[in-house]
């Protein structure tokens, strides 16, 4: 490439630059540039429902990646101006063969040719097919569940979800459309379910089988200790 048309495209370089940088300059000041607890001024989000910070939150990610998107834009101009320096500007880096001039004019800081660029980017359908292949080895207890027949014993998804939905769940009684909600403590699915019980017989406590017991089974002191009398055949 000759000399002036290196010149050509490092003015055009420099001057992609300067737009580069104001626009993360302006991004800079205008963006999201702290936590998100601190942009939204908010002192604590544990009690709001997360579609309130679902706006922000897809904001905050959107301008996370128009400024990484600029960031690269910006290393990939130095790079072709440290390229136009060592006059080996408009050479792919993988087939090292000049990249089209109208390809350079429209895209300056382009290091690929091309059919090396159409190579290098990847197919829609194979991102779509590219899943862990330990996807294709899980099973139970390890595999996606959520079992809910009478016979099904172990601790699967749907018991996963009812351990940590005990605690709260974004839903309000109106949103359940049945009549047995009593309080909040059964706003998930078969929450009125004895986690850890297959039966309801396994649901029943000493204290409530200490309430069947004679009432001389025990005596209680004037101290407020509760002491156990031994019957007769332990004695023996």
């Amino acid at each position: 490439m000759d000399e002036n048309m290196l010149q050509h495209y490092k003015k055009k370089l420099l001057k992609e630059r300067k737009r580069v940088q104001n626009t993360l300059n302006l991004m800079n000041r205008n963006s999201y540039n702290s936590s998100l607890k601190e942009s939204v001024e908010e002192l604590s989000s544990y009690d709001n429902h997360p579609a309130d910070l679902g706006f922000e939150t897809f904001e905050m990610e959107k301008s996370f990646a128009l400024k990484n998107n600029q960031k690269f834009i910006l290393r990939a101009i130095d790079d072709a101006l440290m390229k136009i320096d060592k006059n080996v500007y408009g050479i792919c880096d993988i087939c090292k063969k000049a990249i089209d001039p109208k390809r350079l004019e429209a895209l300056p800081y382009a290091s690929l040719c091309i059919q090396c660029q159409r190579r290098e980017k990847p197919d829609i359908k194979d991102l779509d097919d590219d899943r862990p292949v330990e996807e294709e080895v899980l099973i139970f207890p390890f595999g996606r569940s959520f079992m809910d027949e009478e016979d099904q014993t172990m601790f699967d998804g749907e018991d996963a979800w009812q351990s940590v939905a005990r605690y709260g769940t974004a839903e309000s009684p109106q949103d359940i459309s049945r009549n047995r909600v009593r309080s909040y403590g059964d706003m998930y699915g078969d929450g009125d379910q004895h986690s850890g019980q297959v039966e309801e017989v396994e649901g029943i406590t000493q204290g409530e089988y200490k309430e069947q017991l004679p009432k001389d089974h025990g005596v209680t002191t004037g101290d407020g200790k509760d002491k156990k009398i031994k019957d007769d055949h332990m004695e023996k």
